[in-house]
Parts: C-alpha cells; structure tokens; sequence
C-alpha cells in the first residue's frame, strides 16, 4: 500500500468531516507561518496577519487540489451552481406561498393546538 493510497483512504476516512479537517489544516499551516515571521524576520505586525491568512488560504487551495488529484474518478464533485435550477432568482414562483402551511409544518409549538382551536 503506497502513500497515495494511505493518503486516499484517509481522505475517504474523513468525508463527513472533510471540510473541518481542510480548515484545521489550513490555518495550522498558516499559523506555522505566522510563527515563522515572528521569530525569524523583522516585518511589522500589521503585515504578519495579512501574510499569515494568504498562506492558510494558499494552504487550503492546495489541499483541495490534492484532494481532487487522490479522488476516484467516477466521483465527482457537485456545486451548488450545478444542482440549482438554470433559472435561479430570476423566475417567478410556480405558485403563491402559503406562509400559514409553512410555519404550521416548520415551527411546532407547545401551544399550537390552542391556538387553533
């Protein structure tokens, strides 16, 4: 087992926590860095975090590149862009909105029942 299917397992491992995990990393990397321009150079504070955040997103820019390198190729990844609707907020509602139902169905209160009584 080489190290691209250690890592492609892992990454398999952590799909429900795939995006916290990416996070975690990216601002571990950022904040190595950050420690890096502490210590070891004279740059003023207020460009440090700058720099520091750039890195973790570079950081994580990287990482999901990674991640879409190791992934199986029948599994492909969907976007938002891609499962809305081609006509997005433009088009009119199909039907008139019924808040009454909505909030009947969405919010159940203790006192619902008295109230439509």
């Amino acid at each position: 087992m080489g190290w691209k299917d250690k890592v492609k397992s892992f990454l398999e491992w952590l799909e429900d926590g795939k995006t916290v995990a990416e996070l975690l990393i990216a601002f571990g990397g950022g904040a190595l860095v950050r420690a890096a321009l502490h210590r070891f150079t004279q740059i003023p504070s207020e460009w440090i975090t700058p720099i520091w955040l750039v890195s973790a997103g570079l950081v994580m820019l990287v990482f999901l590149w990674v991640g879409k390198k190791l992934a199986p190729s029948g599994q492909q990844s969907t976007s938002l862009a891609q499962t809305g609707s081609r006509t997005g907020l433009t088009a009119p509602p199909s039907e008139v909105w019924d808040y009454q139902d909505f909030f009947r169905v969405a919010y159940i209160s203790p006192m619902q029942a008295d109230v439509e009584q």
